[in-house]
């Protein structure tokens, strides 16, 4: 069975792609959530509805924007000796959430990102994914850029 975390999964796309991994690809899932509660509700929510996901998820306590946060949910799935097929930065917030400011946007949607990836690149199977979502806000930008920005913004060596 296919082993895959999902960040910000507890509500929206990320826990919509929890449920069709689950119950249309049969993996098991590690739903990523910064608040463990409402990750704990999502996961009794998707068994509630879904009996059949039974043992095919597990909340991961994860906030992306913080550094002790994502290397103890590194440690803990090392220390479990799991090995992911895929990893999905899915976790992400936007200007239109209420109180978000821009640094908060930075700091999920490119640090996090970051963050993330580079402490489970180890638990990634070589022949493994990280798959990381955006919205068209991020394309959206890129067509205001000079072609200098363009052609800074889609390197694809740009680390």
């Amino acid at each position: 069975m296919k082993k895959i975390l999902v960040t910000g999964a507890n509500a929206g796309i990320g826990y919509a792609l929890t449920k069709r991994l689950i119950l249309e690809k049969g993996a098991f899932v590690y739903l990523g959530s910064r608040n463990a509660e409402r990750g704990e509700m999502a996961v009794k929510k998707l068994i509630d509805e879904n009996p059949e996901a039974g043992g095919k998820v597990e909340m991961l306590n994860i906030d992306v924007t913080s550094e002790e946060s994502v290397a103890a949910a590194a440690e803990s799935l090392k220390t479990k000796g799991v090995i992911l097929y895929a990893l999905v930065n899915n976790a992400g917030v936007g200007l239109a959430h209420e109180g978000v400011t821009p640094d908060d946007v930075l700091a999920t949607n490119y640090h996090g990102v970051h963050r993330v990836s580079a402490a489970f690149k180890s638990l990634v199977d070589p022949d493994g994914r990280i798959i990381n979502t955006s919205s068209g806000v991020a394309s959206s930008f890129l067509k205001t850029q000079t072609e200098e920005m363009k052609k800074f913004f889609s390197n694809p060596d740009l680390t």
